[in-house]
């Protein structure tokens, strides 16, 4: 992934994201529990929120290549209700907001059954999480 540009390419962006994450997942140990901030369907999310739909090639080569990943579980975070752009992630709460609905789309088409964390404050959050995998769910 380059580094240290302007994202002027969204597209672009989004491939060189796609093909970090790809090489990062080829490299884990598929016998660790492992926590990742964002799966590889997560750019095709960001494809088709830039105009791409399910039958454009990347998109295809993307979904095939997140196919060969297997995700124990998918927890998708709801979006707060104010939101704070930085340099590293310009976008806006209505960007966050499309963003949230669109991964819930794309990992469901995938086959996945995401679980939605609601808002609450972070340790909760984290709690939430932990407790489902470890299976005193609320």
């Amino acid at each position: 992934m380059k580094t240290g540009y302007e994202r002027t390419d969204e597209i672009q962006f989004t491939k060189d994201v796609f093909e970090a994450k790809k090489q990062i997942e080829e490299n884990l140990d598929p016998k660790k529990r492992i926590f990742l901030d964002r799966g590889l369907p997560g750019s095709i999310a960001y494809l088709l929120m830039e105009g791409r739909d399910w039958s454009d090639p990347l998109v295809q080569r993307m979904r095939k290549d997140s196919k060969k990943r297997v995700y124990s579980k998918i927890y998708i975070l709801e979006p707060l209700s104010f939101f704070e752009a930085q340099s590293e992630r310009p976008e806006n709460i209505e960007f966050a907001r499309k963003a949230y609905e669109k991964h819930v789309e794309v990992y469901k088409k995938l086959g996945y059954k995401p679980k939605i964390v609601p808002v609450l404050p972070p340790k909760e959050r984290i709690d939430y999480v932990l407790n489902d995998i470890l299976g005193k769910g609320r």
